[in-house]
């Protein structure tokens, strides 16, 4: 069965004709032309998971060399403004998350929210 399997493929793949027409999407190697990429992608990226709320572990990262936090974002659901205007993520949650932002990036830290379950 398998030598059968083997052959059919085989012969697919032989008798499929060549693509004409490359994909669009495709730049030919006479056109490329590279990037530089930004000083921090040369400089390597070290990354922390924790919450925003703990100020004392921001800064305690900051002082080790991290240079991007991974954090729980707010809850993944609120109906949508249409439904309720007073929707949205509380005021108290979202005045914590952002002031762990402002503290990150006071540092000079990248942050990188998620959705917390």
């Amino acid at each position: 069965m398998d030598l059968r399997r083997s052959l059919v493929v085989a012969f697919l793949f032989l008798s499929t004709p060549a693509l004409a027409e490359p994909f669009p999407f495709l730049t030919a190697d006479a056109d490329f032309r590279g990037v530089e990429p930004p000083d921090w992608v040369l400089d390597g990226a070290v990354k922390i998971f924790l919450p925003l709320e703990d100020h004392a572990a921001v800064d305690e990262a900051a002082a080790t060399g991290v240079t991007v936090v991974h954090a729980g974002g707010p809850a993944p659901y609120y109906p949508l403004r249409r439904d309720d205007p007073a929707s949205g993520v509380p005021a108290e949650e979202k005045a914590r998350l952002l002031a762990g932002i402002a503290r990150a990036k006071h540092h000079g830290l990248r942050v990188v929210l998620g959705i917390s379950p």
